[in-house]
């Protein structure tokens, strides 16, 4: 009778949440007459919770990455390290390459009508070479590159900064490693909280997305989320 009564009040996870509000924000896109006052304050709702994500994801993942490299010996460094970059590249080329396939088969993004939020500005493509490419993995400055947003270069100083640290922490009782420690904790806990509200974000974004541009941008827009957790998946 306990477990009974245990089971029945089991918890609805976020992403059953998240779905629900996937849903209702559709729902309230399509059924709820548009009106430019409420579509402007669901609009603002949905990018501060996009905001509040990008502030926080790209000191999880630096203090994640230096935390991991950091807390290696030299030895293991030496002996991990090649095996990781081996590893990383291998993984990011195939990754690359089954998007490429999957992308060229299925076209997600194909039926998607821009014409409601083209700008009238044109901007010429720059061309860049493989050599600028490369050239733009190191940061020259690592609190700008953090500023904007740029995670590769973000990841190539946190990975040096791994790297030094673990060097440096040879005994294991470097102050500067415990407060890393303890300031990822701190960011873990900054994004429990941003996505405790994160049905009301989504269901904001969507409401407000199909309240402007109609629910044609829906359909091209599930078809390229269903590609991308089909990677995921794989991957």
């Amino acid at each position: 009778m306990a477990q009974a009564q245990g089971t029945s009040k089991k918890k609805i996870g976020m992403t059953t949440w998240i779905l629900i509000a996937v849903v209702l924000g559709m729902l309230f896109g399509l059924l709820v007459p548009a009106n430019p006052t409420v579509t402007n304050i669901l609009k603002t709702i949905g990018q501060i919770f996009l905001r509040l994500i990008q502030m926080s994801i790209i000191l999880l993942v630096m203090g994640q990455i230096i935390q991991a490299i950091g807390g290696l010996k030299m030895g293991e460094l030496g002996k991990i390290g090649y095996k990781t970059l081996i590893v990383f590249f291998v993984s990011s080329l195939l990754a690359s390459a089954l998007a490429v396939v999957i992308g060229y088969l299925l076209k997600p993004g194909t039926g998607v009508d821009l014409s409601a939020i083209q700008s009238s500005v044109t901007v010429e493509a720059s061309k860049t070479t493989i050599w600028d490419t490369l050239l733009n993995f190191i940061p020259t400055n690592a609190i700008k590159a953090m500023s904007d947003g740029n995670i590769m270069q973000a990841l190539i100083f946190a990975l040096f900064f791994g790297i030094a640290l673990s060097f440096v922490n040879k005994d294991g009782n470097l102050k500067l490693f415990d407060l890393i420690k303890d300031f990822n904790k701190v960011i873990l806990r900054v994004i429990t909280m941003i996505m405790t509200v994160a049905p009301f974000g989504v269901f904001a974004l969507i409401a407000s997305s199909i309240a402007s541009y109609g629910i044609q941008v829906v359909i091209p827009l599930a078809k390229y989320l269903g590609v991308f957790a089909i990677i995921d998946f794989v991957f």
